[in-house]
């Protein structure tokens, strides 16, 4: 039996050895990228425009955000450091505006504390009003980019529901209804704030942030429930260190004093949410094709969006006139 044992080994070993000899160190050259001018833009009813302009990056190009609170880094450096780490584009020929067709704004290089990436163009002549039209145009590197939006008629919450989660007394989920106009395909972006908490408004932690009419025109939308806002640009979310910690990012609270923004979009923003969100979802999955974004920036190689935001706020106080212990039918 022992014999018979050696002489299996001994069988297997130049298999072994053949398999050895046969790894290659393989090295990929990854091209890089063509480079694109990324437009994030928006202008809400009632607000100035603003517009974040960055250019695309390798896919493992390394990324590290400097920290914005850094009282030793001066304005010059933390722009570099945008610059280099996430392709941030800061350039003193660089030009800005925004027409609604009797005046221009010229957008102004500036900081904000409350959008990434924190440094962007803004203006301060022109408010968004319902009903009208408006135009960027960015003049850069000789060439000319473009692209028109629409501030659509706001349309307003009507009621608002409170759930507690199972077996807590103090954490759940909002819950909120409105009617939707007839006749015409309405598309929607929703976001909110957790006043104490959030400095902006942000997309709601579960799913898109943007729905449409399509199987509702013209009859009552219920959306719920309603997570928490999620401070963050990431889809997909980190994973978290305890149940509390993903407490705390989930679900709203009792006492929470919470501001929630929705706003009627046009068709073509909605369509460039819609692509986005499609595209982070095949991103990494080798069985999908990668969804391209549906930009509406003209002019050249560019992608994003400029959309305009007609928006409704509504403030809720989380207490006992909000609790419910089902939704109503």
């Amino acid at each position: 039996m022992k014999t018979k044992k050696i002489h299996i080994l001994f069988l297997m070993f130049p298999v072994l050895l053949m398999i050895w000899n046969c790894e290659t160190d393989i090295t990929v050259d990854l091209p890089q990228p063509e480079d694109k001018l990324i437009v994030e833009g928006r202008i809400n009813k009632g607000e100035p425009a603003m517009v974040f302009l960055t250019h695309n990056m390798g896919y493992f190009d390394p990324v590290e955000m400097p920290d914005i609170d850094s009282s030793s880094m001066n304005l010059s450096d933390y722009i570099a450091a945008l610059e280099a780490s996430i392709g941030l584009i800061y350039d003193s020929t660089l030009l800005l505006t925004v027409s609604d067709g009797l005046s221009t704004d010229t957008l102004k290089a500036g900081f904000t504390f409350t959008t990434f990436p924190y440094f962007g163009y803004f203006g301060n002549a022109i408010e968004g009003t319902p009903g009208n039209n408006y135009r960027l145009e960015i003049q850069y590197k000789n060439s000319l980019y473009w692209s028109e939006t629409e501030i659509m008629q706001p349309v307003s919450i009507d009621s608002i529901w409170f759930t507690f989660r199972e077996d807590n007394d103090s954490l759940g989920f909002l819950h909120f209804l409105f009617e939707d106009p007839a006749n015409y395909r309405n598309f929607y972006a929703l976001e909110l704030q957790t006043i104490g908490e959030h400095v902006a408004y942000f997309p709601p932690y579960f799913g898109s942030h943007i729905f449409d009419d399509e199987s509702l025109n013209g009859d009552t939308i219920r959306y719920t429930p309603l997570s928490k806002a999620y401070d963050s640009n990431d889809f997909f979310q980190e994973d978290f260190e305890s149940d509390t910690a993903w407490n705390e990012a989930v679900y709203h609270k009792f006492g929470d004093e919470v501001n929630i923004k929705l706003s009627t979009i046009n068709k073509a923003l909605f369509i460039f949410w819609e692509s986005y969100y499609k595209h982070l979802g095949t991103a990494g999955n080798p069985f999908t094709n990668p969804a391209a974004l549906k930009s509406n920036i003209e002019g050249g190689n560019a992608d994003g969006y400029w959309g305009g935001y007609g928006s409704s706020v509504i403030k809720v106080k989380i207490d006992s006139s909000l609790v419910l212990d089902t939704l109503p039918e």
